[in-house]
């Protein structure tokens, strides 16, 4: 079985106290079932395991977020699983930037057939209506355990 791994990292912000998540921006170039080619979407980090499917569910989501914010962390909080399709399973984390160390990756990056871009952060609240909806359970299970949805 294939797992996908995401990660919430979240963190106060420091200038109004606000809790923001941290997200990419991804651009699909080629065209899918489901999207066209371009078509982007704001997502968590994370990915899956179908390169090493012996690979633990924490042990993806390390890999992929050092890929692709180049930040590492200490601890996670897993915060939900989910089947996704008939061969996937989703482990849903949640992580604190006081957890996480790392220079935060700058520049957009090639990750197989999508562009992302540099990693930001977006107030949790504001992201309901903007994230991608396969992350939407996520968004909510990590706004539940911080109280704030």
């Amino acid at each position: 079985m294939i797992t996908d791994a995401r990660g919430v990292v979240f963190r106060t912000n420091p200038e109004n106290g606000n809790i923001e998540f941290l997200v990419l921006e991804s651009e699909r170039l080629t065209a899918s079932k489901f999207r066209p080619q371009g078509h982007k979407l704001i997502e968590f980090p994370g990915g899956t395991n179908a390169e090493n499917t012996k690979e633990i569910p924490k042990d993806t989501l390390k890999r992929e977020m050092l890929e692709e914010t180049h930040l590492s962390f200490s601890d996670c909080k897993l915060v939900g699983e989910e089947r996704i399709g008939v061969s996937t399973l989703r482990y849903n984390y949640l992580i604190s930037f006081d957890d996480c160390t790392g220079e935060m990756r700058k520049e957009e990056i090639w990750d197989g057939q999508k562009k992302l871009s540099a990693p930001f952060w977006v107030e949790a609240r504001e992201l309901r209506h903007q994230i991608c909806d396969t992350h939407q359970n996520l968004l909510l299970l990590a706004g539940r355990e911080l109280g704030i949805y």
